[in-house]
């Protein structure tokens, strides 16, 4: 199946992973840890890729969409212009979902308002641009060639409103237009959810390999992608998503809580839809409330276990802790590496000696160019026999780089490699 294994007692990969997803969390350089040691926020299928931040993404378009769809009728009863509407949606479309994107990612309240207007702002231009160029004639590859151009230099702009570079905003929102258009000349008009959804999934692809082409992240081009799409692209829709979410929310409204929220919902399908699943996840909360009884129970029951099992629990938990504890000092220790001008080669890289393998946590070159092992320590941890024995030899007679995780030029090559132990 191509996934990595998890040993569950050692709490870590028995591989590593050859993915850094995100070079400012020290936690990503560990790459035995499951989801940066976050399970409670993330899950990773395959050992390869985090979920959690795919579903934020998400989760962030779609709480977009559904504010401008809101704001829509409020805007209508304004008598906006068609150029002043499409602005306003995409104000709201950019403030709804840059401030839920920020408050999914632990931003603060604060942080949270600065996107929301930085991404107002941006939804406003791409819906400005979108609508200028609806209202052109003539090729409509040149017009659809200058909209993805329009498109890119917009979002060029908020990438480095965000901190990022111009380019990689550039590259995604210029190819999310263009793919945008393309899908929907392939899947066709409508408001169907799964055609919103297909084609704004063709434009985030298209962005996100454009800004990995570009140098950038694929996450962050398919965001801005996925964004300019859904202004521009699926705007025209905004009004049906509005009334039939409104419906769908009092009608969840009412059979969750039991409550009449008047007559607004029951009169449609989507009302009576919402109601069903809201009666669905109110029962589903009485049942987790007796559970939570049965948990309790089970707990104290289980204070009875024998005295064999519980010893057997705390051996695994020790087992669990330090091997935490390890993989903590071996991030540590490659941040103090790199700060003094060390180049990490590999970690976890194998080795053959005379008296058999061995596991260099750090493999790296010095200032000075000599490849040295870093042995990482932490607490009261010492290395064993086995271990100074096969050190000595690495030092004296050399040894055979083996590991996948060494360097292309390094594999299958004997050298003589001092080991320099570092404690944290």
């Amino acid at each position: 199946m191509n996934g990595r294994v998890y040993d569950p007692v050692l709490g870590r990969f028995l591989s590593a992973d050859p993915h850094v997803d995100d070079p400012d969390d020290s936690q990503a350089f560990n790459r035995y840890s499951y989801v940066s040691n976050n399970p409670l926020s993330y899950t990773d299928p395959s050992g390869y890729f985090k979920l959690g931040d795919a579903l934020k993404i998400v989760g962030s378009l779609v709480i977009g969409y559904f504010t401008a769809g809101l704001a829509t009728p409020w805007l209508t009863a304004l008598n906006l212009g068609k150029f002043a509407m499409a602005v306003a949606q995409g104000a709201a479309f950019g403030f709804g979902s840059s401030f839920s994107g920020s408050l999914l990612n632990g931003g603060s309240i604060g942080d949270a308002f600065k996107a929301g207007v930085i991404g107002a702002v941006q939804g406003a231009a791409a819906a400005g641009v979108g609508q200028y160029f609806n209202g052109l004639t003539g090729s409509k590859l040149l017009i659809e060639g200058g909209r993805a151009v329009a498109h890119g230099v917009v979002g060029g702009l908020a990438a480095e409103a965000m901190g990022g570079e111009f380019r990689h905003g550039f590259y995604a929102a210029a190819a999310g237009s263009a793919a945008g258009s393309i899908a929907g000349a392939v899947i066709g008009n409508g408001s169907e959810p799964w055609k919103i959804a297909a084609r704004t999934t063709i434009a985030a692809v298209a962005g996100g390999t454009a800004s990995v082409l570009g140098g950038g992240k694929f996450a962050n081009g398919a965001f801005t992608a996925a964004f300019q799409h859904l202004v521009n692209h699926e705007s025209s829709y905004l009004e049906d998503v509005g009334e039939t979410f409104s419906g769908y929310a009092l009608g969840f409204f009412e059979g969750f809580s039991g409550l009449s929220a008047g007559d607004g919902s029951m009169g449609s399908t989507v009302g009576d839809q919402g109601r069903s699943v809201g009666i669905g996840i109110g029962r589903a909360v009485q049942f987790l409330n007796l559970a939570k009884g049965g948990i309790a129970l089970a707990r104290s029951l289980g204070s009875r276990l024998s005295a064999s099992t519980a010893a057997a629990a705390a051996r695994r938990a020790t087992i669990t802790v330090n091997a935490a504890a390890g993989a903590a000092a071996e991030v540590r220790a490659a941040e103090a590496l790199v700060a003094e001008g060390y180049q990490i080669l590999g970690s976890q890289v194998t080795v053959r000696t005379s008296q058999g393998l061995r596991v260099i946590d750090h493999l790296v070159r010095s200032p000075s160019g000599q490849i040295i092992a870093i042995e990482v320590k932490s607490g009261n941890a010492v290395r064993s026999a086995a271990q100074l024995g096969k050190d000595a030899l690495m030092g004296s007679e050399g040894a055979v780089i083996v590991g996948k995780n060494a360097p292309d030029f390094l594999q299958g090559t004997q050298r003589v490699i001092q080991t320099i132990e570092r404690r944290f």
